[in-house]
């Protein structure tokens, strides 16, 4: 929660591990809630300095973050005959992308199938290259079975409960799954940013 330069607010439980242990450029993969809410409150503190130090480099106007359907609304369709719909093919089980010079790389892993669908594990991992302080707002990630049908979408702030605050070199990472009625088939999306502090 964000309200003038300076002033951010959250909610913490008594007896969560302290963020100093999650304070690492490189910060690892949380294993339970405790570790995820640390590297959140390592965030805050990341953000407040990142506001205090621009309050004082620049008196120019604060920018909201767009909602990531607005995001999405500009980006062009996927392409029918894309990579990301061509589930059918064997496709590699990592990717990587760098926007920005935020460097994104994921990998996927087939756990099996479990009853009637098919489980897979995915691994996300964020590299700040560029010397701005960034935040990540937002994910939007959209699975599709083998035919390219909808299978399920995931959309909201952060990912797994924390909206990390990378300094230049800084790195974070977390798993997730889903499943499908298929075999095969993809995902795709995208996450959203903001420059702390830096270039805007």
């Amino acid at each position: 929660v964000v309200g003038k330069a300076g002033e951010v607010g959250g909610i913490f439980s008594a007896g969560a591990p302290s963020p100093e242990g999650q304070d690492k450029l490189v910060q690892e993969v949380a294993k339970n809630e405790d570790e995820i809410e640390a590297q959140q409150r390592v965030s805050v503190e990341r953000y407040k300095k990142a506001l205090q130090e621009s309050a004082t480099d620049s008196e120019e106007p604060w920018l909201l973050p767009e909602h990531p359907d607005e995001v999405r609304a500009r980006m062009p369709p996927v392409d029918p005959s894309g990579p990301e719909m061509r589930c059918g093919e064997a496709i590699p089980p990592e990717s990587r992308l760098v926007t920005r010079n935020i460097e994104l790389r994921a990998t996927s892993a087939f756990q099996g199938k479990h009853g009637k669908m098919y489980a897979w594990k995915y691994r996300l991992t964020f590299r700040n290259l560029g010397t701005e302080t960034v935040q990540m707002l937002t994910r939007h990630w959209i699975f599709v079975d083998e035919r390219g049908k909808l299978e399920s979408e995931v959309k909201g702030p952060g990912a797994r409960g924390v909206t990390p605050v990378l300094p230049p070199g800084g790195e974070w990472s977390y798993e997730s799954g889903t499943t499908l009625p298929s075999a095969f088939g993809s995902m795709h999306g995208s996450f959203q940013f903001e420059v702390l502090k830096g270039e805007a």
